[in-house]
């Protein structure tokens, strides 16, 4: 059956899609040694959620007298307490200077897919250009293709560690002229974070040609970089700046599916209540039992889970780092953000697939080959937004330190 053009540029998500053809050959490995498998294949924190926000979750769910609306329908932004704390949140990270964020900019989705698709369909126009950073997530160019927008790739390379190079992205947005910027900082796939000159040519293209910017911030609190700002920190592009984020990543929470739309300042009250409707008719409102849990995660108090969340992070990150090049035809740069570290393995003489399954059946270790990243998502001139992928597989170093060890151990085993 004939699938519509919007539909062109969709892809399922590789970390789903891919397990299926790897899970036999790490369940063989866990029965050949009995060792457990060490999972990097998926983007998904393996420690619990915070704790501030299970408690919550269980009162919520089972006292009915303090939390009358638990169970209920819900104010189709989401709860205000939870909306109040989202943008006390939001401002302490420096996001619009620091200035005070209304809790009406704020509106809680369900996911931070659904977050962009909704700012997608609302503001994209048939036609118009719409720039991704490339290798890129699906779903940063699912929203922009569903409402017929035109990919523009900004590359961005290993040997930038991941940042854009900045003249070369400064040619592309001057000659392409986006009307739209769909970016993620700190980045999935790469960890990369924007340097301070790409961020400064952003600033400047988006100013001069008023453009309007989606930013995807949902790793703005696995940042490792020492200068770091969102780009909604700079406020000659404040009110061009969309912020999309959630509570998947900072709490620990991806299957509570909790998204996060921050409108601009000066122009979220003309455009709240037409976010409002798509969200309306979507899915009526964000479940108000999980959106009354995760107000304490985002409160001052849960800050001290976050930092310390981090820092545990950086541990890991510096394991896997220090690991992976001194593996034998293999490299990484050192990730400065989100937990995902892309390894080149050009050198082994695999490809990203072949490699894949080899680590999964002798090392019990899971890695996702980067063609899942733009390989087969193309932009307006027929380009594939990640040519460079048959070079690459992308680990998430989401498990205990002593998982990352592990896994550097018996990979070191397979590659001296």
């Amino acid at each position: 059956m004939h699938n519509a053009k919007r539909f062109k540029n969709f892809i399922a998500e590789g970390a789903h899609s891919f397990f299926p053809i790897i899970a036999p050959l790490v369940a063989a490995y866990q029965k050949e040694t009995g060792n457990r498998p060490i999972f990097g294949h998926l983007g998904e924190p393996r420690e619990e959620p915070n704790p501030r926000v299970r408690t919550r979750l269980a009162k919520a769910a089972l006292d009915t007298k303090t939390f009358p609306r638990a169970h209920h329908y819900g104010p189709m932004a989401g709860l205000e307490q939870a909306r109040a704390a989202i943008a006390g949140h939001f401002e302490r990270r420096g996001f619009y200077g620091r200035q005070k964020i209304d809790p009406n900019q704020v509106v809680i989705t369900v996911s931070g897919k659904m977050a962009l698709n909704i700012l997608s369909l609302l503001l994209i126009e048939e036609g118009d250009k719409c720039a991704l950073f490339g290798p890129t997530y699906p779903g940063h160019a699912a929203g922009p293709s569903m409402a017929m927008g035109r990919l523009v790739r900004i590359p961005v390379r290993e040997k930038h560690d991941w940042s854009p190079d900045p003249d070369e992205m400064r040619t592309i947005l001057y000659k392409e002229k986006p009307k739209f910027l769909v970016l993620c900082d700190p980045q999935n796939p790469t960890g990369g974070v924007l340097t301070k000159r790409a961020r400064q040519v952003i600033v400047e293209y988006v100013s001069r040609h008023k453009a309007i910017v989606f930013e995807d911030t949902i790793y703005h609190d696995h940042v490792y970089a020492k200068d770091y700002h969102p780009l909604s920190w700079y406020p000659e592009i404040a009110k061009q700046v969309f912020i999309v984020d959630g509570a998947s990543k900072n709490q620990a929470a991806t299957g509570w599916r909790l998204g996060i739309i921050i409108l601009p300042p000066r122009v979220y009250k003309e455009l709240l209540p037409k976010v409002l409707s798509l969200q309306n008719t979507f899915y009526s409102c964000p479940p108000t039992l999980l959106v009354e849990a995760i107000i304490p995660g985002f409160e001052k108090a849960g800050d001290v889970w976050i930092e310390r969340n981090r820092a545990e992070y950086m541990k890991r990150r510096d394991v896997v780092a220090r690991g992976v090049n001194l593996l034998r035809g293999v490299t990484c740069a050192t990730p400065l953000g989100a937990f995902y570290s892309m390894w080149n393995i050009r050198k082994t003489g695999r490809t990203p697939d072949e490699f894949a399954r080899l680590l999964a059946r002798h090392a019990g270790v899971t890695v996702l080959p980067a063609k899942y990243f733009g390989a087969n998502t193309f932009d307006w001139h027929g380009q594939s937004l990640f040519p460079e992928a048959g070079d690459y597989v992308r680990y998430s170093y989401v498990g205990s330190l002593e998982d990352q060890r592990e896994a550097m151990k018996r990979l070191k085993k397979m590659f001296t």
